[in-house]
Order: structure tokens, then sequence, then C-alpha cells
């Protein structure tokens, strides 16, 4: 005799389904960004030895801010694609208003960095400057956008974080150190550290010099 399943385990079954592929999506994806960063890596490694370990007139202020901007630059997007891959736990499946609170969240920075970001290319042209002593470009004057896009990273920042915490709450648990350990295991540490990177870029582009200022973008 047959049966007939119940239409909330069909959807269930689906939804599982639907989440694999995802994964395995993402899995590959990720492996193939962290593929190209490295072949992006090595077709440049001779010019940067060349142009900034063995040169001495790079001195080591800019080969600091290099060393940042590069490899510490590479290790966040390796961790980003270490947890995107399915490495870290994951928001509760349930909490679906979290998720779409934070897409829509994302949706906005992405709008308002994109918008900052060309309006601080725009602004910033008049005053660059070639340093002939030193090979490179000077800035004289900070771009107003420049703030803007910061203080907007630094909003979705403590926003992510907010939500990280409201998510760990929202968990069954037994004692309040089970939710500190889900925290970890969300990535807050890593969020709190990317908050407090920026909101310094952020205050060194408001009170800082214009060189301060772009320099510590490498840390973002």
């Amino acid at each position: 005799m047959a049966t007939t399943l119940d239409p909330k385990i069909v959807e269930e079954i689906a939804e599982i389904a639907r989440q694999e592929q995802s994964i395995l999506a993402i899995r590959a994806l990720s492996a193939v960004a962290c593929a190209s960063l490295f072949y992006d890596h090595l077709l440049t490694l001779g010019k940067e030895v060349e142009l900034i370990w063995w040169n001495r007139p790079a001195g080591i202020p800019n080969r600091l801010a290099f060393f940042t901007n590069r490899y510490v630059s590479e290790a966040m997007m390796l961790y980003v694609s270490y947890v995107l891959g399915g490495n870290s736990a994951p928001m509760d499946a349930q909490r679906r208003s979290l998720r779409w609170t934070l897409g829509i969240a994302f949706g906005v920075l992405v709008s308002l960095a994109t918008a900052f970001g060309v309006l601080a290319a725009h602004q910033v042209q008049p005053f660059l400057l070639y340093n002939p002593i030193i090979h490179m470009c000077t800035i004289t004057k900070k771009p107003l956008a420049l703030s803007l896009l910061l203080g907007s990273l630094s909003v979705f920042d403590l926003f992510i974080i907010v939500l990280t915490v409201v998510n760990g709450f929202h968990r069954p648990y037994r004692k309040q150190a089970d939710v500190m350990v889900a925290l970890q295991r969300d990535g807050a540490m890593i969020f709190v550290c990317l908050f407090f990177l920026r909101l310094t870029s952020l205050v060194m582009s408001i009170l800082g010099s214009p060189s301060n200022c772009f320099i510590t973008l490498a840390y973002v």
C-alpha cells in the first residue's frame, strides 16, 4: 500500500537539498578564489621583491604598509573563504529573519560603499602629486567621501557584531559559557577586530594627515 509523505517533510527534504547544493557551490567558488589569489601573488612576486624588499629607497614604513596591505588582506580573504566553505558554524537555519536582515543590510552597504568609493576616487584626483624622489604619488588633501565610506563600513561591522550576539542568545544553551563558545564559532572575534581596524581608519581619515589616512586603509 502506497503511503504519502507529509508535505512538511517533503519541503524540509527539498530545503536540505538546496542548502547542500549551495554549500557545495560556495566551497567550489572559495577554492577557485583561493587558487586565483595565490596565482595572482605568484605573478607579481618577482616585482614585489625587486621594488619593495630589495629596494632601499622604499623604506621601512612603505614596506610595512605594503606587507599589511598585501599579506594581511590575503590572510583575511583566506579566513573568509574558510568560513564560507562551511568550516565554521553557520547561522541557525530557523532564524530566517536574521538572514533576510543581513542580506538587506549587505545590499545597502554595497550600494553606499560603491557610491562613496567612486566619489572618493573622483575627489582625490586633483590632489595627487608625483614625487620623483621616492617614485611615489603623494596626496595633499583628504577626500570627504573617504570618511563617509569608512563610516558606512564601520556601521556595518558594528551591525554584524550585534546580529551575531543576538543570534547567539537565540540558540538553546545550558550555561552562559555555551553562548561564548557559539559566538567564537560564529566568527565574532574577527568581526570585532575588523570593526576596530575600520574605526581606526575612520578616525585617521577625519583627524590624520592625508598620507596617514590612506596608509591605514591597508588594514581594512
